[in-house]
């Protein structure tokens, strides 16, 4: 390669893998809070329960007190389980299922960074489920939901 063209294209190598350094820490996230999703689903108490099919497990990022809310729509007489978790540095997050009309049906607002409710739909329609990452020791935290049926 002609020296006049090597240094520019170092300098564009090197920017192009420092911008894929975030892309792949997040990766790194996305990867280890699927890791907690499954393992905290595992000691939950939802023997028998299994992954809506339709459904893939929820992941993001939240700052401490913010919340996401996802809608589901659920059979009424099924029997539903909602895990949320928070990465190593959520210390407590919390799920809850609410009505069409914004009434909590369910909730886990224990201090803890995994949170699951058991639920039985007692009518057909979509309801909201709410995870919210009530304290993170960083500016944010990897959060993810898994929705099961039995």
């Amino acid at each position: 390669m002609n020296k006049k063209y090597q240094i520019p294209a170092a300098i564009a190598f090197l920017i192009g893998t420092a911008s894929l350094i975030p892309v792949a820490a997040f990766a790194q996230a996305q990867s280890s809070i699927m890791l907690r999703l499954m393992d905290a689903t595992a000691r939950t108490g939802l023997p028998g329960y299994t992954r809506i099919s339709n459904v893939r497990a929820r992941t993001g990022m939240l700052e401490s007190s913010r919340e996401i809310e996802l809608s589901f729509r659920l059979r009424k007489g099924q029997k539903y389980g909602f895990v949320a978790v928070g990465d190593n540095n959520a210390t407590d997050v919390d799920v809850r299922i609410q009505d069409q009309n914004g009434q909590v049906i369910e909730l886990d607002d224990d201090d803890d960074a995994t949170a699951y409710i058991p639920y039985t739909a007692e009518e057909n329609g979509i309801y909201d489920v709410v995870v919210t990452m009530y304290n993170c020791e960083n500016s944010e935290c990897a959060y993810a939901l898994g929705a099961y049926k039995k």
